[in-house]
C-alpha cells in the first residue's frame, strides 16, 4: 500500500458526513484497484442485472448487486462475465466517523445489526449469481462492505429449493419450508462478528489480495482466453 495518510484520508472520505452509499462506492473501487496487477486480473462490474429466474423471459424480478468482481468471458462464450466474488455496500455508520479500529467496534449492537440485514441481502444476489451460471460452483463468496469497513462471507452450497427463497422478499414460487426457514434466520438476533476489517489497513489490503489469489488460477485462464480470441 501506500503511505498510510494518503489511504486514511481516502477512507475518511466513506465516513465523513456519513455521506451517500455512491461515495462508499469510489472508495472501494480504489482500494479494490491497488490488486489490479496486472491490469488484467480482473474486472470491475457494477450493478449487475441478475433475473432471479433467468430461464423465464417474462419474469422481471432482479437482484442487482452493487459491484461483481470477476473476469469477462472471450467473445459468444455465455455467460459474459464469470465472478471471483460480490459485493454488497451500505453508507457508513455516525461511530465510524472517526475511523476506530475494528475490534473497537465489531461487538457494538449496531454495527452486528447493520452486517446482519446486509448479508441477506447479499446472500440472494448470490443466489441469483448462481442462477446465472456466473459462479463457477454451487459456493460463491462476498464481501459486505459498511462505510469503508468490510468483511467476507461464502454462500453455499445451496439445495434447489434453498435456491428459490429470497430472505428479503417474496417469492410465489419459492418452496414453503425453506422460506419459513429462512423467514426464522432473518428475524433472530444479529450474530457476533467474528472478523471486520478496516479498508486502509495493511490487514485489510492483505485479505483482499488472499481472496484474489485464490481464484487467480482460474481467472487468468479467463483472461488469457479472452487476450488470444480473434475478433
Amino acid at each position: 500500500m501506500s503511505t498510510p495518510n494518503t489511504w486514511r484520508n481516502l477512507a475518511l472520505l466513506a465516513v465523513t458526513g456519513v455521506p451517500k452509499e455512491n461515495i462508499v462506492y469510489l472508495v472501494l473501487t480504489e482500494f479494490l484497484l491497488k490488486h489490479k496487477h496486472p491490469d488484467t486480473r480482473f474486472n470491475l462490474y457494477p450493478q449487475a442485472w441478475l433475473k432471479w429466474k433467468p430461464e423465464h423471459e417474462q419474469d422481471q424480478r432482479a437482484e442487482i448487486p452493487d459491484m461483481l468482481v470477476g473476469n469477462v468471458t472471450p467473445p459468444g462464450v455465455y455467460p459474459p462475465f464469470k465472478i471471483r466474488f460480490g459485493i454488497e455496500v451500505k453508507r457508513a455508520l455516525d461511530l465510524m466517523e472517526s475511523l476506530p479500529p475494528p475490534a473497537a467496534i465489531i461487538a457494538n449492537p449496531r454495527v452486528r445489526s447493520a452486517f446482519h440485514t446486509l448479508r441477506f441481502q447479499a446472500e440472494s444476489q448470490a443466489k441469483a449469481a448462481i442462477k446465472n451460471q456466473l459462479s463457477h460452483t454451487n459456493t460463491v463468496s462476498w464481501i459486505l462492505v459498511v462505510g469503508p469497513y468490510w468483511r467476507h462471507v461464502k454462500f453455499g452450497p445451496f439445495t434447489p429449493s434453498g435456491l428459490s427463497v429470497r430472505a428479503l422478499k417474496s417469492s410465489s414460487s419459492a418452496d414453503f419450508l425453506a422460506t419459513s426457514l429462512e423467514s426464522d434466520r432473518v428475524d433472530k438476533q444479529a450474530p457476533p462478528l467474528t472478523t471486520l476489517f478496516l479498508l486502509c489497513e495493511d490487514e485489510s489490503f492483505q485479505r483482499l489480495e488472499g481472496i484474489l489469489r485464490a481464484t487467480d488460477t482460474r481467472a487468468k485462464i479467463l483472461s488469457d482466453a479472452y487476450k488470444d480470441t480473434v475478433r
